[in-house]
């Protein structure tokens, strides 16, 4: 039996023979499509050359292409487990020519490889045609020797196929495999078509037209082909299966799962299904589901409450609930990944590279849900003894979605079997409610700063015109009031036209003034430069290029301060945009003032060094980005970013934290750009152009036909481009250094980074600087603190363990104190703690350390005239062998002969006698 490993290679190694480039399979995330939300055919990475926009690289090729249909248009997760043939995850095989050849050799391919290399019987194939389609008719029997009756011609648009309203379209031609007449199901384009008796097994697309707007269709200059093989189809007719779930690879996941169910806990309380029922359709799901969801994850896919994340997520809970049904309690997808990397490991690399990325993805967000599921299933059981009707209201299932994390096609899943239906109206209410609850959260279209103060509804209403934007060109302007309104201590201003960018897309609104008075400030202004635009014509569209114009730090901060105490100046306080039905207002925000009203002529002054710094700050965030992507993979995307002056806050897509590594190479990376000081472009043209080249798009973001991208190079290439409507420093030298502050989880599967630049990075250095000199006094005092309790401690401890004797000499009080072993200086400092209380009399301190005798002589504050501590250590340190030293009231000595301390001890004697 033929593997599904050797057919794969047998069709590509056909047409490389034939001078076909085989190509490998492009990624299930679309790199210049943000329309599509997965690779879903083998014809995806090359329409760009099907339509002409971009000239193919080589006349024809081969692949065989990795495809998801799970969400969008192309969705057939639901029927994954009750059919024989639909997957999520599937390997199309095709050729495509890009002119080169056209139907004939197409279909003599097509003929070959499947009566020759793979050894099909013609007698049980069947084709067909678009009805007026002739051409191919003719050509089926004249390079298959078809007759009429196997020669199927099929009207609808099933044998027609276009891109879209417009663009290359042209006949289908399929073959189908008879699988005999044990098997239901009639001829294609019949009424009994979908039964599983015959196979489509190869499918040839003709592009020889155009579609133009309003219906004519012309014939295209250059016609190409596109052909389609479903690997598992052919794998099961090659393999004598009419299930493509009992072909080979399937069957292997299979056996791997059943292992691993005996080996794992079970519980029948999750539904667990006896031996007699092992050809479960849940058997069927685990094993497609895992291996999309390896797929999607090796591709750089996580799991996430939105686009292409949350069809994974959607994927991986769908098998975790069969999971349930087969009794398995415990994660079990991530154990069958070893397998699948041994199957497919070889012809998909990436499974190798990212094998233990993919066990952890799963592993976790089984684990993760796995609580919730069980907490769901038990709800579900219960809302259905409640019911009169066979149909789970809306707010029941929304409910799910909403606490118990079940998309609707898992709730649809588990009530199919228990022969209920959900109320899809009534959830895709309550879902639409929750969307619109979350863009007013958001502020989407209707920001204000206090509550309702102003919307864009009411500025259409009022008739005033969108707000002309300057903040590219200009960082003054003179301008018109057009709009006032006060409102809780606080004055709304909408200008005619205003050098203020409003606050949109991440960044921070500009702050600045509007004044009457402003002939020095426009007078500094003047000195601003700025960039030439230069307009040039790329692929047949006029595309407006140019570099950022030095937005230095004019007006000065100094003007802005001598402003802001005139009567006539307004400071702005927030800039942000107001919509209303496409219409956008730019508003002025700040305190309440009186000497503005509507029609006004004032000057609108940015504050630069705002400005610049806020620039700054987000063209570090693009370089982020693209190191990020660099260093972690392709897999990162944007999902939130806040710039402006003082920060820049990251969100982006990855599963766990960064290493040390990680994250001192993003930020060589970010660094290493900056220092080249490459000049800032950006280019407004046409959105496929700029998908073209390569800018960077989210399939979350929705964008207008023209586009703004704003690129950064390094050498030769760019090392960032994205669509970006925000402000930019002219070269990436002006952001000055960069540096990651912090890096932590906010969500599954997405990281915040907080990072600074330039100023900000200064400033932060110099808190820090203070933080730690502040820290350093702080541990400094505490020390000392601690060190005076340590010497108070071991003073009490030497205090109570020395041995004291007082006597009286002459008329004065002697005390003698030896504290053994204890250090010199531990003794010399209990000494001066003494000498420090000690009001009369005198005290002699010793402690013997390392062979010698330390002695400390303390005269008290009454005997201070007539007695010398010095002349006391003095004599008594000559006895010992050494001297001794000292004035006032304390003196200290010591010296090397202890046998000689009695005699030392009697020296001070003889002198208290005589004073």
């Amino acid at each position: 039996m033929i593997s599904l490993h050797d057919i794969r290679q047998t069709f590509l190694d056909y047409f490389a023979k034939n001078g076909h480039r085989v190509l490998p399979s492009s990624s299930l995330v679309p790199e210049k499509d943000p329309t599509l939300l997965f690779t879903n055919a083998g014809m995806v990475p090359f329409k760009d050359y099907f339509t002409g926009k971009a000239p193919a690289p080589f006349p024809k090729v081969a692949t065989s292409q990795k495809c998801v249909r799970a969400g969008g248009k192309h969705n057939d997760l639901e029927n994954v487990g009750y059919t024989a043939r639909h997957h999520t995850f599937f390997e199309m095989l095709g050729n495509f020519s890009f002119g080169d050849y056209f139907k004939e050799t197409a279909i003599s391919h097509a003929w070959h490889v499947v009566t020759k290399e793979f050894g099909l019987s013609p007698e049980k194939l069947y084709v067909t045609v678009f009805s007026e389609d002739e051409e191919a008719a003719n050509l089926w029997k004249k390079m298959a020797g078809l007759p009429d009756s196997r020669i199927l011609r099929i009207a609808t648009t099933d044998n027609f196929w276009s891109m879209g309203e417009t663009g290359p379209c042209g006949p289908c031609s399929e073959i189908f495999y008879d699988h005999g007449d044990s098997v239901k199901g009639g001829l294609p384009g019949t009424a009994d078509a979908d039964g599983d008796r015959y196979t489509e097994i190869w499918n040839l697309v003709f592009m020889q037209y155009e579609q133009k707007t309003g219906g004519a269709r012309v014939p295209l200059p250059r016609p190409c082909i596109d052909t389609g093989i479903g690997l598992e189809r052919l794998a099961a007719v090659l393999q004598g299966k009419q299930s493509n779930y009992d072909i080979d690879v399937f069957q292997e996941l299979i056996e791997t799962l059943r292992k691993e169910k005996g080996s794992v806990q079970t519980s029948s309380l999750c539904g667990g299904m006896n031996d007699a029922q092992t050809l479960t359709p849940s058997y069927h799901v685990l094993a497609d589901h895992m291996r999309s969801a390896s797929f999607l994850i090796a591709d750089g896919v996580f799991p996430l409450n939105e686009g292409r994340g949350y069809v994974l997520r959607r994927i991986i809970r769908r098998a975790i609930r069969h999971a349930r049904l087969l009794g398995v309690t415990e994660p079990v997808l991530y154990k069958i990944v070893e397998k699948l990397v041994a199957l497919m490991g070889d012809a998909y690399p990436e499974l190798i590279q990212h094998k233990d990325l993919i066990k952890s993805v799963l592993y976790d967000e089984e684990n993760r849900f796995g609580v919730t599921l069980d907490l769901g299933l038990k709800w579900v059981e219960e809302s259905l003894k409640d019911l009169t009707s066979n149909v789970l209201p809306g707010d029941v299932a929304f409910r799910l979605y909403d606490t118990y994390g079940f998309p609707l096609d898992l709730t649809e899943d588990i009530l199919r079997g228990k022969g209920f239906s959900v109320d899809k109206i009534g959830f895709d209410a309550l879902m639409q409610k929750q969307r619109n609850l979350s863009k007013r959260q958001e502020g989407l279209g209707l920001a204000v700063s206090a509550e309702g103060a102003l919307t864009g509804q009411e500025l259409a209403q009022l008739k005033i015109p969108e707000t002309q934007k300057k903040c590219y060109d200009t960082l003054t302007s003179s301008q018109k009031i057009l709009f006032l309104k006060k409102r809780e201590g606080r004055l709304f201003v909408v200008l005619d036209g205003t050098p203020f960018y409003a606050e949109s897309g991440g960044q921070a609104g500009d702050r600045g003034f509007l004044t009457k008075d402003s002939s020095r400030l426009l007078e500094e202004s003047s000195k601003t430069e700025f960039g030439t635009r230069d307009s040039k014509r790329r692929s047949g569209m006029y595309s407006d290029v140019h570099e950022h114009s030095s937005i230095e730090s004019t007006p000065p901060k100094t003007v802005f301060e001598e402003y802001s105490k005139k009567s006539s100046a307004w400071r702005v306080e927030s800039t942000y945009p107001l919509t209303f039905q496409g219409q956008t207002w730019v508003v002025h925000e700040g305190a309440t003032a009186d000497f503005f009203q509507e029609g006004d002529s004032v000057e609108a002054a940015v504050d630069a060094d705002l400005r610049k710094r806020t620039a700054a700050h987000h063209s570090a965030a693009h370089l982020l980005q693209a190191a990020l992507r660099e260093v972690l993979g392709k897999h990162v995307t944007q999902k939130g970013s806040s710039v402006n002056e003082k920060h820049i806050r990251f969100d982006f897509s990855h599963p766990k934290g960064l290493s040390p590594e990680e994250r001192q190479a993003v930020e060589a990376r970010v660094n290493a750009v900056i220092l080249l000081a490459s000049p800032t472009e950006t280019l407004e043209c046409d959105l496929q152009e700029a998908r073209t080249l390569g800018a960077l798009t989210f399939f979350e973001e929705k964008y207008g036909e023209r586009v703004r991208v704003v690129r950064m190079r390094e050498g030769d290439s760019y090392f960032s481009q994205e669509f970006c409507g925000g402000t930019h420093v002219a070269n990436t030298g002006q952001i000055g250094l960069f540096k990651i502050l912090s890096e932590e989880g906010v969500a599954a599967g997405v990281r915040r980074m907080e990072a600074v630049v330039g100023h900000a990075l200064l400033e932060e250095f110099a808190k820090n600087i203070s933080e730690k000199d502040a820290e350093i006094a702080r541990l400094k005092e505490e020390q000392r603190k601690l060190q005076k309790q340590r010497l108070q401690a071991e003073a009490a401890h030497a205090q109570s363990a020395a041995q004291t004797a007082t006597e009286t000499c002459g008329s004065v009080r002697l005390t003698v104190q030896n504290f053994g072993e204890l250090a010199p200086q531990q003794m010399r400092n209990l000494a001066t703690h003494h000498a420090a209380s000690l009001k009369e009399g005198v005290a002699v301190f010793i402690s013997s350390h390392e062979g010698k005798i330390a002695l400390v002589v303390c005269v008290g504050k009454a005997d201070e005239a007539r007695l010398s501590a010095k002349d006391l250590a003095q004599a008594a340190c000559e006895k010992l062998g050494g001297q001794g030293g000292g004035k006032g009231a304390i003196a200290q000595g010591g010296g090397s002969n202890p046998a000689a301390l009695g005699d030392a001890l009697d020296a001070l004697r003889d002198i208290l006698k005589n004073s």
